[in-house]
């Protein structure tokens, strides 16, 4: 059987520690990411905020 070529992550809020967001990574290939970050809109806080990826 062939490996899963993408992981699914949890995104977590870095001002208030939510975790809210839920994505999927690629762990192959050219341009891999080690610790994904976004801008996104976080509904405690609410306002735009960084989210990390969280184990």
């Amino acid at each position: 059987m062939a490996k899963e070529a993408r992981k699914l992550v949890t995104l977590e809020c870095t001002v208030c520690k939510s975790r809210n967001y839920h994505t999927e990574k690629r762990l192959k290939g050219q341009g891999v990411i080690a610790r994904l970050e976004f801008s996104k809109y976080c509904s405690v806080c609410k306002k735009r905020a960084p989210h990390k990826e969280t184990k």
